[in-house]
């Protein structure tokens, strides 16, 4: 064989029959995923087979090696990419079996006889084109992204070109399996065969093979699930049942079987202040996950020394949640666990974790929570505040216009509200509420868990007065009791009490009430049981109305 390699290209046995293939790593690199597709697809002695976007042609290459089918055609439209892999195949002297064309996805039917293939294997971008994080690598990013075809382009042309009774399969994402199957019956190619790929047994699957058949009846197998690694490691045999063990698979610089299963993001809930309140789970998987992204490295190196936690830290804080979120998802993406800590309480609530979250779930990536200590929770459950219905606004915001905007929400919630502040602003941020909500009642929760722990309950306007003669010290959490529902029901009732009761009738009746409930709801909203309404409509018809007995609404 002839090496024919090219600046930043290497050479990788695929332990298969003295099959080698060139990659480039900075381009793309074929992944596990691959290897399980070129397993699952069943090809038969004489039939003719398509890779949609073959990228590197590692399956035309890996059936060729393991199947007795007559040709391979793999279709990539990356001029370059797809040079490599003819390079490839004439390494391989598999010229007389494979054939890559440069070509669209979306053109495939017209470049191809109709109803020409007997199987259709694709290993497609798993992202769509407006989700998750685009790398800036334009091949890379074709690679995971629906930039240049859909799941649409790919089975509307498979239709097209699969035989009657022709088989397709398909490697994918589990969260996008519903999209996928209800997609396939539309393009009258029927689900037929799905397995899930799990990395470990207690996890979440993480890929997904699909089998369908052109133009078969309605009826499909679930087959027993793939369970990639034992815990120690090692890696399984991909029989289903996982009872034979085989050596693990090593980079050794003469195979690149990448391993494209995403790690897990873990949101670990810390203490607010006693140690003590700590979880085993916590501490556990912390110790476990492969990194620990920290709202402050150096207050988090403290809590890691005191349970001897030694996993490797990286900042995550609000002034870099974007970029190094992006280089976290990255990381997710290549298999590793990583958790998050904030410097106290639970990552996600007033905190930047919520971007990260967000961007795992739009990459497809599994999120858990290990749950723990609360400030909002914990300041609400000893605040002696109605607990059943509240509301958690944080931190007022700094911006004058949206701040205002909220004081208004606020005004107007019944709902008990929970809000954070810091000490220095206290005075100032309960004089404001005092002005825009009314003297309510409220708990002012500082330095919870700790020594100096206090919970001061008063009212809003009493509460102004403590702390400008006490300087609040300590992180501190304002739990501020909802607006009265009686006091809504009576300047409701003033309101309607300054309009007549033609006025009133109308009000309803221009709502699209008919005249029995509009009297019903008039008779409501004045309090009273019963009487007589005259009413004039707008064409100047007299009606002399009744209303029915209605009960005074009782009082909270």
């Amino acid at each position: 064989m002839t090496n024919n390699l090219r600046p930043g290209e290497r050479l990788d046995d695929l332990q298969l029959g003295g099959l080698e293939l060139i990659q480039n790593p900075s381009k793309f690199c074929f992944g596990v995923d691959a290897v399980f597709l070129s397993d699952f697809a069943k090809v038969k002695p004489g039939e003719t087979v398509l890779d949609m976007g073959t990228g590197n042609g590692i399956i035309p290459v890996l059936l060729a090696g393991k199947t007795k089918g007559k040709h391979f055609t793999g279709l990539e439209i990356q001029a370059e990419t797809a040079e490599m892999a003819r390079r490839s195949v004439a390494h391989n002297h598999l010229e007389d079996r494979i054939s890559i064309v440069t070509g669209d996805i979306k053109e495939a039917a017209e470049r191809f006889k109709p109803a020409f293939f007997d199987v259709i294997t694709t290993n497609p971008p798993y992202m769509l084109a407006d989700h998750g994080l685009r790398n800036p690598d334009d091949s890379k990013a074709i690679a995971r992204h629906e930039v240049l075809c859909t799941l649409d382009d790919i089975l509307r042309e498979s239709m097209r070109l699969l035989q009657d009774k022709g088989r397709f399969y398909m490697i994918h994402r589990p969260f996008r399996l519903t999209e996928i199957l209800t997609k396939m019956h539309e393009y009258k190619i029927e689900p037929k065969r799905i397995q899930f790929i799990h990395p470990y047994i207690d996890k979440e699957p993480t890929m997904v093979l699909v089998e369908g058949m052109r133009g078969a009846k309605p009826r499909v197998t679930i087959e027993p699930p793939i369970i990639m690694y034992a815990k120690d490691g090692t890696l399984l045999q991909k029989n289903g049942n996982n009872s034979e063990k085989t050596e693990r698979l090593k980079d050794n610089g003469n195979c690149s079987w990448e391993m494209k299963m995403a790690g897990t993001l873990y949101l670990v809930a810390t203490p607010i202040g006693n140690l003590e309140d700590m979880t085993f789970r916590a501490i556990r998987t912390l110790k476990e996950v492969d990194l620990i992204a920290a709202e402050d490295t150096r207050n988090s190196i403290k809590l890691l020394n005191h349970f001897e936690i030694q996993t490797p830290m990286t900042s995550y804080h609000e002034y870099n949640k974007f970029d190094k979120g992006r280089k976290l998802v990255e990381k997710l993406e290549e298999g590793l666990d990583i958790a998050v800590i904030t410097d106290a309480g639970t990552p996600g609530i007033s905190d930047p974790g919520e971007e990260l979250v967000k961007m795992c779930y739009e990459t497809g990536i599994r999120v858990t929570s290990v749950p723990g200590p609360a400030a909002c929770v914990t300041a609400l459950t000893m605040s002696g505040l109605p607990t059943r219905r509240f509301a958690f606004e944080a931190f007022l915001p700094t911006d004058k216009k949206e701040r205002e905007e909220v004081l208004k929400e606020m005004a107007a919630e019944t709902r008990t509200i929970v809000m954070y502040e810091a000490p220095h602003r206290l005075v100032k941020t309960l004089k404001l509420l005092s002005e825009r909500l009314g003297d309510r009642k409220v708990t002012v929760c500082r330095e919870l868990t700790k020594r100096h722990e206090t919970a001061f309950q008063s009212t809003l306007e009493e509460s102004v007065a403590y702390y400008e003669a006490n300087a609040p010290k300590g992180e501190c959490v304002i739990v501020i009791a909802g607006r009265s529902r009686e006091e809504i029901r009576q300047e409701e009732k003033e309101r309607w009490e300054d309009m007549s009761i033609e006025d009133h009738m109308e009000y309803y009746i221009s709502q699209g009430l008919d005249r029995k409930e509009a009297m019903k709801k008039v008779a409501k909203d004045r309090g009273v049981q019963k009487f007589i309404i005259t009413w004039r409509s707008k064409n100047h018809k007299k009606y002399v109305l009744r209303v029915a007995w209605v009960k005074k609404e009782r009082t909270a």
